[in-house]
């Protein structure tokens, strides 16, 4: 089910219809959102704690900030390892061997 769901990623969009959007709506994002984190974590409220729905929107818009945080981090790391790998190759063309000295002919 959790598999199906459509997430709802954007903070303002979801504070301005937080009135439309539903307990169990908002209950499955953050049943998926605790599902990435990990069952260990600690950042989601179990569902008895949080009945309001006021306090469930806050829970799902941290939820949200902390998913991006982590693919931000994910995705620059990503991007250095492959600048890196850009520059060990634009080293390599340009003659530089790998214990950092040049090539002698």
């Amino acid at each position: 089910m959790l598999d199906r769901l459509t997430l709802l990623l954007d903070i303002e969009d979801i504070k301005s219809r937080a009135k439309a959007i539903t307990n169990p709506e908002l209950d499955q994002q953050l049943d998926w959102h605790q599902r990435n984190e990990g069952k260990d974590t600690t950042h989601i409220p179990v569902k008895s704690q949080i009945s309001k729905k006021a306090d469930k929107v806050v829970a799902l818009c941290a939820a949200v900030d902390r998913y991006y945080g982590v693919k931000l981090v994910q995705d620059g790391l990503v991007e250095a390892a492959e600048r890196e790998a850009t520059d060990d190759m634009a080293i390599q063309s340009n003659g530089e061997n790998s214990h950092g000295g040049f090539e002698r002919h």
